[in-house]
């Protein structure tokens, strides 16, 4: 019986000569790219702490256009960023005042919008709201969502995520809701009603 043929260890060598050349040009590659990266510095993350931080109970805001009142914000907890100018609120409460003419009237409220924490940006003028959030018409539906940004310039009100409207016993379901408040135009986004 013969003896299987082994191939001396040059040939294999001269044989293979192209895949071995690979992978010495990838092992090099490799091995430069892992000294690259760590001989880096790794980057490290900067707290800046910010300058001006107030921490207030019983908040209560109100915001007046000549000397007309338009909104109220309330809140169990703040604490106010002045840098930033930012404001997170923990249990928020908003009532939003119907326009009037005159400072003579009363205030009459039209919506009342409450939510587990908020947040207000007074650079961009809005107000966001986190967590059970549920905006009441006096005279109309009740609306339950998880989110929503409240532009104050434009009075507009969007609630991106689902929405739960209720009234009268009926009941209305929604991917998303934004309402135009000085045209009282509401738009849900596709629309499901539930009967009861």
């Amino acid at each position: 019986m013969a003896a299987p043929l082994r191939e001396p260890l040059p040939g294999l060598l001269r044989q293979n000569f192209k895949e071995l050349l690979v992978l010495l040009i990838l092992g090099g590659l490799l091995a430069a790219g892992t000294a690259y990266f760590f001989k880096t510095e790794s980057i490290q993350t900067t707290v800046i702490e910010e300058q001006g931080t107030l921490v207030l109970t019983g908040v209560t805001i109100h915001d007046f256009q000549r000397a007309i009142p338009r909104w109220k914000l309330r809140g169990n907890r703040a604490i106010v960023l002045e840098d930033s100018q930012r404001m997170r609120l923990e249990s928020v409460m908003i009532e939003v005042f119907q326009e009037r003419q005159s400072a003579e009237t009363p205030p009459v409220v039209e919506l009342t919008i409450e939510a587990r924490e908020g947040l207000v940006e007074w650079r961009s003028n809005r107000i966001t709201l986190l967590g059970d959030v549920v905006v009441r018409q006096v005279s109309g539906p009740r609306v339950f969502t998880e989110a929503m940004v409240y532009d104050l310039a434009n009075e507009f009100l969007n609630l991106p995520k689902p929405v739960r409207i209720e009234e009268d016993g009926s009941l209305l379901l929604g991917e998303s809701l934004t309402y135009q408040r000085s045209q009282n135009l509401l738009s849900v986004k596709q629309p499901t009603a539930l009967t009861p």
